[in-house]
């Protein structure tokens, strides 16, 4: 594409150029209301009622009703009205969290409120359209003005006040509506391919998962004897495997909390950028650690000894969406130490420490995780849960050879899958880079036609 015929500084570093006739303001200068959130506090959730909605249903551009956190009363959510409503066209951001900086656009009419980790931006349409708001704070120009902007607690978030001063470029009305047929046309393009690819990941996932289903409750040799378990979900297994709860097998099982009450933690925990002990929490171990991290003092770190990581412990998720995730942590040669949210498990002498995880993601011992955490509003396990779940267990010896059956036959599956995960990130930072390009008229779409 052709770039404009002359451009202006826009006196913003992370902005750059803009077009020499377009307009450039802050965003709060661009809206019909002040950007508000929810209630902070935290209501009752109920099984039927009125959708509430956090920062999890906030993906790929829109609301995910079906990851709602919950559902509250009519009394709720008047009481939360009084607050704020959503109206067609508004937009989110996920102002605190692992997900901060992810934004989506209202456009089903549905009744509904929100939580406090959400920010809302309502466009005012005689200076901009939504379509044209929602597609700029998605840009990676934006994106990257947020994360130089955030502040860090247990985790990243970023204040309404500092949001709304962050600048906007400015076109005519008839440009902006130009940008947008423009961008649609080609994030749609850009988002089958992605949808294509994430298909074949969930397929190769479902061949992963029954293959560990298979040998994990069968075993290897098909001509075995077997037993009925007594357990209808289970059905039969092989005749010599033991059935028992987790609690014989467990040693220890701890959490980030374990030593001392949360007024405790919070005087002897400081969180910091950087510093002697990294804080493991569910959001790192989902990128293998590679992402920007948050850390303790040494200080902090001895006072939450007793969750110590050393690399390959199994970490299990036990609040939220996540709740009956297993991990297993990756091996490291720092100091860290268990974040928020999660139970650390160890196991006797009588355990292969990869079958207990590779049985954990099953779906008869995860199955199990999960119909625990969402027997309560907010999906929660305690460790009582945990100790109380049924494991099949065969001989050390059985499984040791099931691990290495199991790694033997993924590994072809794991490597295909992260080379797709790899193309989708190149594909989800191309549309970006479509994105912020067009919003912030590095390109000229004026003249384009689809």
């Amino acid at each position: 594409m052709k770039r404009y015929e002359k451009y202006k500084d826009s006196g913003v570093e992370w902005l750059g150029e803009i077009p020499e006739h377009w307009g450039n303001t802050s965003i709060k200068n661009v809206l019909e209301i002040p950007i508000t959130d929810g209630p902070h506090t935290t209501p009752d959730l109920i099984d039927e009622g009125i959708p509430f909605i956090s920062a999890e249903a906030i993906k790929n551009g829109k609301i995910d009703f079906n990851r709602k956190r919950g559902n509250i009363s009519e009394s709720d959510y008047e009481l939360f009205s009084k607050k704020y409503v959503p109206k067609l066209n508004d937009i989110y951001m996920v102002k605190s969290g692992a997900t901060t900086g992810n934004v989506a656009k209202l456009v089903d009419d549905v009744k509904f409120t929100i939580w406090s980790p959400l920010a809302v931006f309502r466009a005012d349409g005689n200076k901009v359209i939504p379509d044209f708001l929602h597609l700029y704070l998605q840009s990676s120009n934006l994106r990257n003005a947020v994360e130089i902007s955030w502040s860090y607690g247990t985790q990243q978030n970023i204040g309404m006040g500092v949001l709304g001063n962050l600048n906007i470029p400015i076109p005519t009305l008839s440009e902006q509506n130009k940008i947008v047929d423009y961008l649609e046309f080609h994030t749609a393009l850009i988002e089958e391919i992605v949808s294509e690819m994430q298909k074949q990941i969930e397929l190769l996932q479902e061949k992963r998962k029954a293959l560990i289903n298979e040998v994990v409750t069968k075993g290897l040799n098909p001509q075995a004897p077997m037993r009925d378990s007594g357990i209808e979900w289970l059905g039969m297994i092989p005749e010599h495997w033991k059935c028992l709860s987790l609690r014989y097998i467990v040693d220890i099982l701890t959490d980030f909390t374990a030593k001392g009450s949360l007024g405790d933690l919070a005087k002897n925990v400081t969180y910091l950028e950087d510093g002697y002990s990294r804080l493991v929490r569910l959001t790192d171990l989902r990128e293998n650690l590679n992402n920007k991290g948050i850390y303790v003092s040494k200080e902090s770190h001895e006072y939450l000894s007793k969750s110590s990581l050393y690399g390959n412990e199994i970490l299990l998720a036990n609040v939220g969406a996540y709740a009956g995730l297993a991990c297993l942590m990756p091996e490291i040669d720092y100091p860290a130490t268990l974040g928020p949210n999660m139970f650390l498990l160890k196991f006797n002498e009588h355990v292969n420490r990869k079958f207990i995880y590779y049985a954990l993601l099953s779906s008869y011992l995860s199955g199990q995780l999960i119909n625990k955490a969402v027997s309560s509003a907010q999906p929660k396990l305690n460790k009582e849960d945990v100790r109380s779940c049924l494991v099949i267990l065969p001989t050390l010896s059985e499984q040791i050879a099931i691990v290495n059956h199991i790694e033997s036959r993924t590994t072809k599956i794991d490597q295909t899958v992260e080379e797709l995960r790899m193309q989708i990130e190149k594909l989800k930072e191309y549309k970006l880079s479509v994105i912020s390009e067009a919003v912030t008229g590095k390109v000229d779409v004026r003249e384009w036609k689809a």
